[in-house]
């Protein structure tokens, strides 16, 4: 069910846009495996979970990453950015080409808003920096 408020909004607009990752998919298990893999690669500290939540989920990653990296001390890895996230796009795109249903999870509610909108004859777009 589509709350009120939020059809509102929408008949407000002929068209939404929708981000991919954490908007209508969970990739935060895969981002978080792909950048404790790339990191490690390049002898950085093993990333926490809790680390990967604080510093890395939710933000741009070259800035998540040198953030991370100068609080644990790493400050050496920080010229070889563009290698650790270059290892992780590498290590994601292989994650989810051979294990997508292990990381891919759809985010509860999305697929009911979706068909909600086909069938208000919205226009729908994605875009994303995911794949």
């Amino acid at each position: 069910m589509v709350a009120r408020s939020v059809k509102r909004i929408i008949n407000m607009h002929n068209a939404m846009l929708f981000d991919l990752d954490g908007t209508l998919v969970d990739l935060e298990k895969l981002n978080f495996n792909g950048f404790a893999k790339a990191i490690k690669l390049y002898n950085g500290p093993t990333l926490t979970f809790g680390d990967f939540r604080q510093y890395i989920a939710g933000r741009r990653r070259d800035i998540a990453l040198k953030d991370y990296l100068e609080a644990r001390g790493y400050q050496n890895l920080i010229p070889k950015l563009n290698l650790i996230t270059a290892q992780f796009d590498i290590i994601k795109k292989k994650a989810l080409t051979t294990q997508f249903n292990k990381y891919v999870k759809v985010i509860k509610g999305a697929k009911t808003y979706l068909y909600w909108l086909k069938h208000n004859k919205r226009k729908i777009a994605l875009v994303t920096s995911t794949i």
